[in-house]
């Protein structure tokens, strides 16, 4: 029987992050939750490996984007939204830029002083808003499973 190579390095990948977690007496929780960080990645990694070898025109992308994310831009379309007044070619270009993300509970995804370079459509799960001091100001909109950051500004 033939072995998948992508198996074999995931396994392998394992083998090493669990030796050096062994090395560096890390705790117990933390060494757990690696695991279940490596084990998550590669079962989404292999469910999108399919996708990203499909060699598509422009035209035929922009089609299967929106199938699968419009209706979560038009969320942020309508007046007094984040995407309002936005024109179809520049929608159709960002919907061509999403990519899928996978977060486990407790990861950050926007930190204190970070420049907004990103924009975050949660399309499962929840996220949580902490605000530390009030010189931190995040603009959140959220609709149901939608959770979109507009802004984030932080004057010192």
């Amino acid at each position: 029987m033939r072995k998948d190579p992508q198996e074999e390095e995931h396994k392998e990948k394992l083998v090493n992050v669990r030796l050096f977690m062994d090395q560096k007496n890390i705790p117990h929780e933390l060494y757990d939750r690696v695991i279940r960080y490596y084990e998550f990645q590669y079962k989404k990694n292999r469910q999108n490996s399919v996708s990203s070898q499909i060699d598509l025109p422009r035209s035929l992308r922009i089609e299967v984007a929106n199938a699968n994310y419009r209706e979560i831009i038009d969320k942020c379309v309508p007046t007094g939204r984040t995407l309002a007044g936005c024109k179809g070619n520049f929608l159709n270009s960002m919907l061509l830029k999403l990519h899928v993300s996978f977060f486990q509970p407790g990861d950050q995804i926007v930190k204190r002083d970070d420049l907004p370079r990103e924009l975050f459509f949660v399309l499962s799960g929840s996220v949580q808003v902490i605000v530390l001091s009030t010189a931190c100001c995040m603009h959140v909109c959220c609709d149901h499973e939608t959770f979109i950051c507009q802004s984030y500004t932080c004057v010192n």
